[in-house]
């Protein structure tokens, strides 16, 4: 039961750095519950240039 906390802790964590970089972040939405309120989102974050050199 540990498990999934610290997958949706990881989840979070992982967006909010993402948000933080100033990247572009493109969300989709791939599934929606609307009486438990929670959804399922594909999140790409576009890194390039990989490097500045």
């Amino acid at each position: 039961m540990l498990g999934k906390p610290r997958l949706c802790l990881g989840a979070l964590f992982l967006t909010l750095l993402a948000a933080c970089t100033g990247k572009p972040v493109e969300r989709k939405v791939v599934y929606e519950n609307s009486v438990y309120h929670w959804r399922i989102e594909h999140v790409i974050v576009r890194n390039f240039p990989a490097s500045s050199h």
